[in-house]
């Protein structure tokens, strides 16, 4: 009888186990997550979830936190706080509607990611945008992580790779993966420090395919980079930067198009390209830059080390940079000016064009001096006031 009772329960505990491993994990969604949303007087609270170290607003709030793998909807009419990292996983989808306002907690490690198969659906107006900024009572460039994206489009190198931030797989071979669309949407005082060593972008894009929209973008008082294109096809358009150590970064070999971006206020440089291996032969890894302007950057209009991919940039203004456009690591300068295509470029009030005695003859070519000092894009002018 002994012997039949142990093997029952060995059995029971098997099979609890095996239920156990085999479910899913359930983790908290949308409301009541963490220290600041878990029903529970915690530590630092003032009242159950309200108070002391968490939001003392309690009313129409909700929490973001964890993990999703279903479509969840958020609602204007409350205000959304991200209170650790909070991750759109696979086959998931966020929806952003029109007027959404998220603000994340400081200084808790929290961030923003979307996974190869998630999506992000954040639709604002020109009258009614979105915005991710600072739960800070005194906000500042750095308090919380950014937004990071992952598509499965290709990347130089391997098929795959993982993200510096966050360590998430990006990268792949299709061209016309969709990570959703991001349109009206402000982001401010990202840009944390990931470790000793590396920020967060304030928002990262990882082989992004070229279904995904984004357009319509304004990244304000970042503490790093305003955005980071990490290859992908994804196309960029509307693109407002302000403040930050430096406005674009693109490096991985983006096969993208850019258009209308306005870069200010950089301490170093407004755009920085990255030299990559180029993608293979079925792909197109050329960057096609159109209408960018960029004033008052620290150093560098434009900064590109080891560029190796074919670039067209038509319609660009530099102003106030100390060089306009600035070239390192190039083994063969003959090489490097065969692999550019410019017209109409315009640089003004910068000690030199270029660092580089013969491409300052092909940008004289090429120059049409701007007439005006640059302004911000109208759109962003118009950007409602909070």
């Amino acid at each position: 009888m002994k012997r039949l009772i142990q093997v029952f329960f060995a059995a029971t505990v098997v099979f609890f186990l095996a239920v156990s491993c085999s479910k899913r994990p359930t983790y908290p969604v949308i409301d009541g997550i963490g220290a600041c949303g878990n029903g529970i007087h915690d530590r630092g609270e003032l009242g159950v979830d309200c108070g002391g170290s968490c939001p003392n607003q309690c009313t129409n709030v909700k929490f973001l936190e964890g993990e999703i793998y279903t479509r969840v909807p958020l609602n204007p009419n409350f205000q959304y706080i991200v209170t650790g990292p909070f991750i759109i996983r696979d086959k998931a989808a966020l929806n952003i509607p029109a007027g959404t306002k998220i603000k994340v907690q400081p200084d808790v490690g929290a961030y923003i990611a979307v996974m190869q198969g998630g999506r992000i659906f954040a639709w604002g107006t020109a009258d009614n945008p979105i915005t991710i900024t600072s739960n800070a009572a005194e906000p500042r460039p750095g308090d919380w992580g950014g937004l990071i994206i992952c598509g499965k489009a290709p990347v130089a190198g391997d098929d795959k790779r993982l993200s510096e931030l966050g360590y998430y797989f990006y990268g792949g071979d299709n061209v016309l993966d969709s990570s959703g669309y991001l349109k009206y949407v402000k982001i401010e005082y990202a840009g944390a420090a990931y470790d000793t060593i590396r920020k967060f972008n304030a928002i990262s894009f990882y082989g992004t395919g070229a279904y995904t929209s984004v357009d319509h973008l304004w990244i304000d008082r970042a503490q790093a980079t305003g955005v980071g294109i990490n290859g992908g096809t994804m196309p960029l358009t509307d693109v407002y930067v302000s403040e930050g150590e430096e406005g674009v970064r693109i490096q991985e070999t983006w096969a993208g198009k850019g258009e209308r971006w306005f870069l200010a206020d950089n301490e170093n440089q407004g755009l920085t390209i990255i030299g990559a291996p180029a993608l293979s032969a079925t792909n197109s890894s050329s960057i096609r830059l159109n209408h960018i302007e960029i004033k008052n950057p620290g150093s560098y209009g434009m900064y590109f080390s080891g560029v190796s991919q074919k670039l067209q940039l038509y319609n660009a203004r530099i102003e106030n940079a100390a060089v306009g456009i600035g070239f390192f690591n190039v083994e063969n300068q003959n090489e490097l000016l065969n692999t550019f295509d410019f017209k109409n470029i315009g640089i003004r009030n910068s000690q030199s064009l270029s660092n580089i005695p013969q491409f300052n003859l092909m940008l004289n070519t090429a120059e049409t001096p701007a007439a005006e000092s640059l302004q911000r894009p109208n759109w962003a002018t118009l950007w409602p006031q909070d």
